[in-house]
């Protein structure tokens, strides 16, 4: 899992009148978007097992102007939902185990030119007596305002007389997950409550024009136990009866159930394609993701719905 957020900074002036104005600035947050547009981060995750001490983060600039960026942890919890909130660390120590008071990083704060990239590195500082499980922090990446940004009425379009002028500035942050794995660690996990339900949906066809459809959609919940985060990869499969063949009607790739969360409400829309679900059984597994590949690797959970 990553989080990903736009910021967006506003100038504007107002013009009391043709001798007088104000300016300023004020923190906007502007709708979710995707940053990867504007920065690349690689890997999306870190994990550090007994044996890695260190590892690096590669940052590459995609836009076509210079951009800084500030580099802080942050904590975040996972919620049932599968959505996310930032927590106070002072309020929450010693209640979660954050991998931010293990590492450290550098540099602290970059700037890239258009299309250029850079590394930031993390090493690994276990204490004596380290409580062994898992820790985890998220490494957030805030893009700072630039250095020409306008904030007087001089650098933006002059509004007419007694009118608000607003000059928008998108500014960008992404954070990834840092996690730390201490001593003997293990998770369990389990499917539950699963069933397919119709969903009114909208997409967006080849010409460009949004319709409505009703689709297929699995819903069920991910039980998580044990003092570790689990991933993995969900397949869905479907065999009419009396049939041998199976049809491959769901996949999805690094679905993470985060300690300390104990249960995810997970949902996929099937793709059939032809398929009818009807008069067969659907086949659910969740396999174990491979950290470093993001492949699937043994079977975790599964589960069957008679259809």
């Amino acid at each position: 899992m990553s989080s990903r957020r736009i910021y967006a900074k506003s100038s504007f002036s107002v013009i009391l009148s043709s001798l007088l104005c104000l300016a300023g600035t004020m923190w906007l947050i502007a709708p979710y978007q995707s940053v990867e547009a504007a920065l690349l981060v690689t890997p999306r995750r870190i994990v550090f097992d007994e044996r890695t001490r260190s590892k690096e983060i590669l940052l590459v600039n995609r836009s076509d102007k210079k951009a800084t960026y500030r580099i802080t942890f942050e904590e975040i919890l996972m919620k049932e939902d599968g959505s996310f909130e930032v927590i106070d660390k002072k309020q929450n120590q010693g209640k979660y185990y954050f991998a931010s008071d293990v590492l450290r990083y550098f540099p602290r704060q970059i700037t890239l030119e258009a299309k250029k990239s850079q590394t930031v590195r993390l090493l690994l500082r276990k204490p004596k007596n380290l409580a062994q499980g898992e820790y985890m922090s998220y490494l957030l990446f805030q893009q700072q305002p630039p250095e020409d940004l306008g904030t007087n009425i001089e650098n933006i379009n002059k509004p007419q007389t007694d009118q608000l002028g607003i000059q928008m500035t998108a500014l960008f942050a992404t954070s990834i997950p840092v996690i730390v794995r201490h001593g003997q660690i293990s998770s369990r996990v389990a499917l539950e409550n699963a069933k397919v339900v119709q969903e009114e949906q909208e997409i967006t066809d080849d010409k460009g024009k949004k319709q409505k459809i009703i689709a297929e959609v699995l819903q069920l919940d991910i039980l998580r136990s044990g003092n570790s985060s689990a991933s993995g990869n969900f397949h869905v499969d479907f065999t009419p009866n009396g049939s041998k063949k199976s049809y491959a009607v769901g996949f999805n790739r690094g679905i993470t159930v985060f300690h300390p969360l104990i249960k995810r409400h997970y949902k996929l829309t099937l793709r059939l394609e032809g398929v009818v679900l009807k008069n067969g059984k659907l086949h659910v597994q969740y396999k174990k993701r491979d950290d470093k590949t993001d492949e699937s690797r043994e079977i975790l959970a599964e589960t069957t719905i008679t259809l």
